[in-house]
């Protein structure tokens, strides 16, 4: 069976992504965040992502170069053994950098969640939730480093010794290493699980709030992208019919690199586009309906016959407002002062009341020479209601 063609496909798919990817690590550098910023610890995790799995890409690159090599029929001057060693260690370090940029991106989608759910909450407001989802996924994240260091260390030792062990310890070995590189998948696999349901529960705080719930979705769709990838990686590990035959060659070299390479670049690129968000992220700048304050104007009430100054209870609520425009200001912000602004409209007015016109507002300053004129005017001139008082007598 040839296997030229299938290497030839691996070698593609695992080089398709590396110099975009190496293109957005480095120009997300140039996206400086700030201390307070809800999304600032995610994206330094997801800088530390990508050159991990970009590492991870070339080492891939470089095995299906020599697995190419061995196969195209050429006369090597190399030693097909050397060769054969050399593509098995390097399949090795990049399936072990592979592990541990996935177990990187976990890191990076939780602190992502919990950003959104820091935007929800009033400046100052502590967040304990937040610190500890990062505890959790911090430890578990130790967990499974550990299980990737030793199935590195075991895949290493096995394919550099096995010439010269017996047999059966070989067989032994490599049982030991398929069961411990299972084990890790199947974690993996569980570790997306609550991740998922910790972004669909972001995406339900948020689905008042437009300009969060999008991004939000959009960080939802990678955490499923991941939790489909580590199913098929799974189904595929653990299927004995996938290691014989041309269906072996069609798994290996084409369906398990298109799900690990391509579904894991495109997360990359779409966590990339989350971060540099302009209208709808975690620190972007305001809508262009968003770009004045947010004050909710009222007419000026006033006891029946008498004129009053503006109430006392207006005055804390419009002026935080006023010295808080929302020019340029970050999401968590602007979703603080919408609160307070829904607040301050649902507010009944005090009963007792009548509302004079808001567009009048110097008409007092006008009506009052008219009444002075009125006061001054001599009684000949002045309204004859009394008159009838003064002729009773008379007709008496």
């Amino acid at each position: 069976m040839d296997i030229f063609p299938y290497a030839v496909t691996y070698t593609i798919l695992a080089g398709l992504f590396i110099v975009p990817l190496t293109i957005l690590w480095l120009v997300s550098f140039c996206y400086a965040r700030r201390k307070n910023d809800p999304a600032r610890v995610g994206l330094v995790w997801l800088k530390v992502v990508y050159p991990i799995w970009i590492l991870s890409l070339l080492l891939h690159v470089a095995e299906g170069g020599l697995i190419s090599f061995f196969y195209s029929g050429y006369d090597i001057s190399f030693s097909p053994r050397s060769l054969s060693l050399t593509a098995t260690y390097l399949a090795g370090a990049a399936e072990f950098f592979g592990n541990l940029a996935s177990i990187f991106l976990y890191i990076t989608l939780v602190e992502l969640a919990s950003g959104f759910l820091f935007c929800l909450k009033t400046p100052g407001e502590p967040s304990s939730s937040r610190r500890l989802g990062r505890f959790a996924i911090l430890g578990w994240s130790f967990v499974l480093f550990a299980l990737a260091i030793s199935r590195l260390g075991l895949y290493e030792a096995l394919y550099s010794r096995h010439n010269i062990e017996e047999y059966e310890v070989y067989l032994n070995s490599l049982a030991n290493l398929n069961r411990l590189g299972t084990a890790l998948i199947v974690l993996l696999w569980l570790t997306s699980l609550p991740v998922m349901g910790y972004a669909a529960f972001v995406v339900h705080k948020t689905r008042q709030h437009p300009l969060l719930r999008s991004a939000a979705v959009l960080l939802l769709v990678c955490i499923i992208l991941e939790f489909i990838r580590y199913i098929v990686r799974m189904a595929i590990f653990v299927s004995p019919s996938t290691d014989y035959g041309e269906t072996g060659y069609i798994t290996s070299y084409i369906v398990a690199p298109f799900f690990d390479f391509v579904f894991t670049s495109v997360i990359l690129v779409m966590l990339y586009a989350l971060g540099i968000r302009k209208h709808k992220g975690l620190w972007s700048q305001p809508k262009p309906e968003w770009s004045y304050p947010a004050v909710m104007f009222y007419p000026t009430a006033y006891p029946p016959g008498q004129q009053l100054p503006q109430p006392q209870f207006m005055q804390p609520q419009q002026q935080p407002m006023q010295q808080q425009p929302t020019q340029n200001l970050p999401a968590y912000l602007q979703y603080a002062q919408q609160q307070a602004a829904q607040q301050q409209q649902q507010q009944p007015p005090p009963q007792g009341y009548y509302y004079q016109p808001q567009q009048t507002e110097q008409q007092p300053q006008e009506h009052q020479p008219n009444e002075l004129q009125s006061q001054q005017q001599p009684r000949e001139l002045q309204p004859k209601t009394p008159q009838p008082q003064q002729v009773q007598p008379d007709q008496q």
